[in-house]
């Protein structure tokens, strides 16, 4: 049996023996690329999913550099496992091969279809797991002297929800005349969900969360990893699907008053540390007044984590 994902090759660190897996990349069987593009990042070339300083590390490697205008590169996965030993890789990484890769350089191409593509890497900058779905769409006509010609998508780095306008110019127009893109875009985003009803200030466990892709469209909130959620309280109750936000968790304080703390101070390689008393309440990123227990002298430092303070 063929299939162009049949042949699934798994590449970790140095081809170490096998790690649970931090960030997985699936390369693409076909890419399309603009003409101004001299190297192929891996970010243009695949779908990249695990903590976001991995997946802002692996975007930024180079794959291979991109075809000619008007050219295309075939690959075999053999070829894709070679060039991927090049890429400094960190533990945990997990390489998902296509049978074979097609990289294609359409050059300026006006249509549709690139005006799609530009818009979802546009996008992906600011939100690299959101998918996007684009509907209704309404670009304008080119204008027969500039054909052939460049053009680029002026994006305002917010994140889409639902019906949106972008403005489009094409480089060389003398006029410098501002064209408009218009449509209807919807977000997917993998998030958490608690499997099942949920009490008020009831305490999540690993077990009550499971990951689903959500249309988060309208949402005004960032999408939270698993590990943001389990071990914290619920504000209010939820329905089993329903997606957990951080403002549906109970902010927990990261030291009381009366509590022992770490105080630590440093820069660069050296760092002191001592254990006070906290004088009050504080979340994460408060400013709190802690007592010296050898001096009893009170200082002022920012709660970096639970228990622990640091002077700046």
């Amino acid at each position: 049996m063929k299939n162009k994902f049949l042949v699934i090759i798994l590449v970790s660190l140095f081809f170490s023996a096998f790690v649970s897996a931090k960030v997985e990349v699936r390369l693409h069987s076909e890419v399309v690329v603009d003409s101004d593009v001299k190297s192929l990042r891996l970010s243009d070339v695949a779908d990249i999913q695990g903590e976001v300083e991995d997946v802002e590390y692996y975007q930024q490697q180079v794959f291979d550099r991109a075809p000619n205008v008007g050219e295309t590169t075939f690959y075999q996965s053999k070829d894709v496992s070679l060039l991927l030993r090049r890429i400094s890789r960190r533990e945990g990484v997990v390489f998902k091969l296509p049978q074979s890769m097609r990289v294609e350089n359409l050059g300026n191409q006006y249509s549709s279809k690139t005006v799609i593509r530009r818009l979802k890497q546009l996008w992906k900058q600011n939100c690299p797991k959101c998918e996007f779905q684009i509907s209704a769409l309404s670009i304008p006509a080119q204008p027969k002297r500039l054909v052939g010609q460049s053009w680029r998508i002026l994006e305002n780095g917010r994140r889409p929800k639902g019906s949106f306008s972008r403005q489009l110019q094409f480089m060389e127009d003398q006029n410098q005349k501002m064209y408009w893109v218009t449509g209807h875009v919807e977000v997917f985003h993998r998030v958490p969900v608690v499997r099942k009803n949920t009490r008020f200030q009831q305490l999540l466990k690993r077990e009550d969360v499971e990951w689903k892709k959500k249309n988060i469209t309208y949402s005004r909130q960032t999408p939270l990893h698993i590990e943001d959620v389990v071990g914290r309280r619920v504000r209010r109750t939820l329905a089993g699907g329903d997606v957990v936000w951080d403002r549906d968790l109970i902010r927990e304080k990261a030291l009381r008053r009366g509590d022992t703390v770490k105080v630590s101070t440093g820069e660069g390689h050296w760092n002191v540390s001592l254990l006070g008393h906290a004088e009050q309440d504080g979340f994460i990123g408060d400013v709190v007044k802690v007592k010296n227990l050898k001096s009893n002298k009170i200082i002022s430092g920012r709660v970096v984590g639970k228990g622990e303070v640091s002077i700046q």
